[in-house]
């Protein structure tokens, strides 16, 4: 089982912050909500997770930093599934 860990994680498009500095441990077996109103960073963060935007500071998985794996491997160590309401 994995841990997933945020650290002081920020992701911006240009000059404007979308998601201030985020920190958290999740554990395995546990679960994080990520909840807010439009606009709140909330598909940021996890595009952050997913590999899809720069950020700073650092996720790690298992201890690993997920930027510093190779695709392949961060790969293997994520991944997303998408929910549309219709």
């Amino acid at each position: 089982m994995s841990v997933i860990e945020f650290r002081d994680v920020v992701v911006r498009y240009d000059r404007r912050v979308v998601v201030q500095p985020f920190s958290d441990r999740v554990d395995s077996g546990e679960w994080l909500g990520v909840i807010g109103p439009n606009g709140a960073g909330k598909s940021s963060l996890l595009r952050a997770l997913a590999g899809l935007v720069p950020h700073d500071g650092s996720i790690r998985v298992d201890g690993h930093d997920l930027a510093a794996m190779s695709k392949n491997s961060g790969s293997a160590a994520r991944g997303i599934t998408v929910e549309s309401a219709s």
